[in-house]
């Protein structure tokens, strides 16, 4: 039964070989399944939710009969999801307020039925009946049956482990937060711009500046040439003593409050100058690029495909492919003390291979002429040494007279025992 994928079934290969099938699942007849037995219920369960995946229908649990003193199911019986009719008295409804579903059951007829023997133990089928009377998915759409719509457990493993790590991260950066309305819309132009812009955590303290600037007002506004000085007041309360310059010419708000010099982030009395002067788009001076939500994207250069950038980027998109790869059995493998310790002794043989195929790159790329710091001359190193004036080396010293060595010598003659002063050359004697 080669048509159907062994993965999405890891106990396909027993049922097949305790029923004797050889056949594919399209060949499969009522004589080659009635009368077979098999050990439990989950592998009778298993067998037919198989065969309806790749059948190309969807199966569901029509009967089921149990002792009423332990409660031990002794029948099962699966159906296919179209089998019956919908009752006549759901179909005309006079006080009818929703819109009735669509029809889906038209009497199919296909099921298997299986029964508990006593003696046994064993599972035995009593009905199988392949045909149905409707059309059946194809292949490439049987994922989308309801039966078949459920998650991997190896995906679910990697979505959960991805979600605990990055999921404040993924919020943060592609979403967007909520934008007050109503009695604000006048300020929606700031709100939006900055839920665009800041990331989710820095939005909430903007917003909450932009809110606080509503009781502020302009008092006095002082030409100074290329830029202007402001003076704000506050409602009930007067003049305040922070003042906000504003630079025509470089497009930029400095309050002495300091906030955006210390926290990154305008202060109220900016937004209301910003207000009172119609700017509607906010400056890029009150922008900081570690508050964006592209500052990771937005650095990134354009490389060459040889350059050691590029390089990088690479090896990170084999790494993450190889992480991908390995997912699934590192998931299977960890379930039993065998598969572990074999998954883990073929790994440390792949590590060592690996490994040294690595260190060799790396000696073959040092192998080549590279530019030390002692090229450099901007940085200071060793003195340079030379002989020392004076004496003579030790070497330089060393006498043959008499085969006596060391002491001093007569600079005149080479003797040993006296000096130029008193040498007999110098003397005449």
């Amino acid at each position: 039964m080669t048509d159907v994928d062994i993965a999405s079934n890891s106990h396909w290969q027993e049922i097949l070989d305790t029923l004797q099938l050889s056949k594919s699942v399209a060949e499969i007849d009522t004589h080659d399944i009635e009368g077979k037995e098999m050990v439990s219920l989950k592998m009778w369960e298993a067998f037919y939710y198989t065969y309806a995946r790749w059948k190309g229908f969807s199966p569901r649990i029509d009967d089921t009969k149990s002792r009423k003193s332990d409660g031990e199911i002794y029948i099962r019986r699966w159906v296919c999801n179209k089998e019956g009719f919908r009752k006549e008295k759901f179909l005309n409804m006079p006080d009818r307020k929703k819109r009735p579903k669509e029809i889906t059951r038209c009497g199919c007829q296909a099921a298997l039925r299986i029964l508990r023997l006593q003696k046994t133990n064993l599972w035995r089928c009593q009905e199988f009946v392949p045909f149905h009377n409707h059309d059946l998915v194809i292949p490439s759409q049987m994922q989308f049956t309801r039966a078949n719509r459920e998650v991997p457990e190896v995906v679910a493993a990697q979505v959960i482990s991805m979600n605990r790590c990055a999921a404040k991260d993924f919020k943060s950066m592609h979403t967007i937060p909520h934008i007050p309305a109503g009695k604000t819309d006048f300020l929606q132009t700031y709100y939006k711009q900055a839920a665009a812009i800041f990331t989710k955590n820095i939005y909430y303290k903007v917003k909450e500046q932009i809110e606080e600037e509503q009781p502020y007002s302009i008092s006095h506004r002082e030409d100074q040439g290329d830029s202007y000085l402001f003076s704000l007041a506050r409602f009930q309360y007067g003049e305040i003593r922070h003042r906000v310059l504003y630079n025509k010419e470089k497009n930029e708000l400095n309050c002495s409050c300091l906030l955006f010099e210390s926290d990154g982030i305008p202060c109220k009395h900016i937004w209301c100058v910003m207000k009172s002067l119609d700017i509607r788009v906010i400056p890029e001076s009150l922008i900081l690029t570690r508050w964006r939500k592209d500052v990771k994207t937005s650095s990134s250069t354009q490389v060459g495909e040889h350059s050691s950038e590029h390089q990088k980027m690479t090896q990170l998109s084999r790494f993450g492919a190889l992480n991908a790869y390995s997912n699934s059995m590192n998931f299977f493998a960890s379930h039993s003390e065998a598969t572990f310790q074999m998954a883990k002794m073929e790994l440390e043989k792949l590590n060592t291979i690996f490994r040294a195929s690595y260190e060799e790159g790396q000696n073959s790329q040092n192998s080549q002429p590279t530019t030390t710091y002692r090229d450099n001359p901007n940085i200071i190193q060793d003195p340079v040494r030379v002989r020392t004036k004076g004496i003579a080396s030790t070497n330089s010293r060393k006498g043959t007279n008499d085969g006596v060595q060391g002491g001093r010598q007569c600079t005149l003659c080479g003797g040993r025992d006296h000096n130029k002063r008193t040498c007999m050359r110098r003397t005449g004697v």
